[in-house]
């Protein structure tokens, strides 16, 4: 970066020019260093269990948004820090019961849900209405911006 106290004008064109790009490439580095450190969280009550999740979704009467999810999979983190953080999208999965499954291990329990709601990659998010019926034309397989999120989810009653 050479010295922050020399003046720009005064430097020769080749120096300006190599001084710039450093200012440039910290401004970047410091973005992106404080974005790591400050992202944003979901804060919704997310329960992890598919079957309570269902039966608390079908004993309230509430409809339900199950979200398949991996650490790994940036699109899943996406739709975490941008969409699910949402203060418009909190407010309408407030009325969900919102169901979390983790699929970043193989297990038993995970091939199950996956021949279940015929899974093939992540992330996938399902809904289903209060009386706990399939919108299987509500169905995400990708990351979607907090804008079209609340445009499908719209109509779940």
């Amino acid at each position: 970066l050479g010295k922050f106290t020399q003046r720009f004008k005064d430097l020769p064109s080749l120096v300006q020019l190599r001084k710039a790009f450093g200012v440039c490439l910290a401004v970047v580095g410091l973005y992106m260093l404080i974005g790591g450190v400050t992202t944003a969280e979901s804060n919704l009550d997310w329960i992890s269990d598919e079957v309570q999740g269902l039966e608390i979704a079908r004993r309230e009467g509430k409809p339900t948004m199950l979200d398949f999810y991996a650490t790994w999979c940036a699109a899943c983190n996406e739709l975490d820090h941008r969409t699910y953080s949402d203060p418009a999208v909190k407010a309408k999965l407030s009325n969900f019961v919102n169901i979390k499954l983790d699929f970043t291990q193989d297990s038993a329990e995970r091939k199950r849900l996956e021949k279940k709601y015929n899974i093939v990659g992540l992330p996938v998010v399902l809904f289903f209405d209060s009386k706990g019926n399939s919108l299987n034309d509500k169905r995400l397989e990708k990351f979607v911006e907090p804008e079209e999120f609340l445009a499908l989810v719209a109509d779940i009653e």
